[in-house]
């Protein structure tokens, strides 16, 4: 069942969200009952790829059991930031490991799998895609749009769990490379997230667990495309915004650094850096100021920040440069400004603090349509 919401419930939503929504927000259903903020463009073409997502796909953990853990998405572009970035260097990374397979960690709803699987197909080069994904609704998902794009469907395997979990299928075997766009909120002590968005106490503890897993299994000029948003510093170690992920590979936090001298990082952002104790303060509508407070302390920065992490054997050091940030030719804003959405925008929420008796009255829902 679909609602329209009427114009007074969504001024309900935007005084208890503390955002604007857009005036086509639609609301879904979850156990005969109003879901609000499953809001997300239905249909996104990226690259020349059509995307299409289920209703309510990214508003539950894999078990749906948290229909208060919310995901907004709003993207009006055809211009992903982390695809214009990546995608040469993955291309890159296959042509010099033919028949190597590539680790999608996380599918989601398989923007990057039919991506690189067209990209794939159009150079006739035959390297497989393991799609993985603890969520069977997003594998689902994944292969529908692989099927609706006519990408070659025959090089793609799936596996329900986590990368974890997957990989010791592959212990003989050297990946070309990978893509990982993790959760990367980070999460108060005691706050309960969804898994789609818990990213730990600082946002990065399941970007270090899928490098850990994953920069063993990368081949000789293989590439790694990382996605995350990391706490950084301001000006340190000779760059202006320093994330704190890069460091952590760089000190051996997640490698020892003896293993590290075998890799080349490229960075770069898909934004402009944020401030961060405004953007958790945001994020969390006020409710956690401490906790952003602390944060902040150590790192007063929130970057949106790409990796190429690329294996170099033989190499005596590891090799680090900054890159200008990808274009943006649709000059899509990310974030909120005076309290409402940048118009246009690309803004993630992961939580909307819907009170739990929060019921809708039938007397301003709108039409429903069956």
């Amino acid at each position: 069942m679909e609602i329209t919401i009427s114009h007074e419930e969504i001024a309900r939503c935007n005084k208890i969200a503390g955002i604007r929504f857009p005036e086509d927000i639609q609301v879904f259903t979850y156990n005969n009952a109003p879901l609000i903020a499953d809001v997300r463009l239905k249909t996104t073409f990226v690259d020349g790829v059509r995307i299409d997502s289920p209703d309510n796909y990214f508003t539950f953990n894999p078990d749906g059991s948290r229909p208060h853990d919310v995901l907004f998405v709003f993207t009006p572009g055809e211009h992903v930031p982390d695809w214009d970035y990546s995608k040469n260097a993955l291309l890159d990374a296959a042509r010099n490991n033919p028949g190597n397979i590539f680790v999608d960690g996380g599918c989601g709803t398989g923007v990057k799998a039919c991506l690189m699987g067209r990209k794939l197909d159009q150079e006739s080069l035959d390297n497989s895609i393991l799609l993985v994904d603890p969520n069977l609704r997003a594998l689902y998902t994944t292969f529908m749009n692989i099927r609706q794009n006519e990408v070659d469907s025959l090089r793609y395997s799936f596996h329900n769990g986590t990368l974890r979990s997957a990989l010791p299928g592959y212990d003989q075997t050297e990946i070309a490379g990978a893509y990982i766009n993790p959760p990367y909120q980070a999460r108060p002590e005691g706050l309960n997230l969804a898994l789609h968005c818990d990213g730990g106490s600082d946002g990065l503890k399941i970007t270090r667990e899928l490098l850990e897993d994953l920069l063993p299994y990368l081949a000789d000029e293989g590439t790694i495309a990382v996605h995350t948003k990391s706490p950084a510093y301001d000006n340190k170690s000779g760059f202006p915004v320093f994330p704190l992920i890069l460091e952590d590979l760089i000190e051996g936090r997640i490698l020892p650094e003896e293993l590290m001298k075998d890799f080349s990082i490229r960075f770069s952002r898909a934004c402009e850096p944020m401030d961060l104790f405004d953007f958790y303060r945001i994020v969390y509508r006020g409710k956690e100021n401490d906790f952003a407070r602390a944060l902040a302390d150590n790192y007063p920065l929130i970057d949106m920040t790409l990796m190429l992490i690329t294996r170099k054997k033989g190499q005596k050091e590891i090799y680090v440069e900054e890159d200008p940030m990808p274009a943006n030719p649709e000059e899509i804003g990310w974030g909120v400004e005076n309290g409402e959405l940048v118009s246009p925008g690309h803004v993630l929420w992961h939580r909307l603090f819907v009170p739990e008796d929060y019921r809708p009255t039938k007397e301003i829902l709108g039409d429903r349509n069956e």
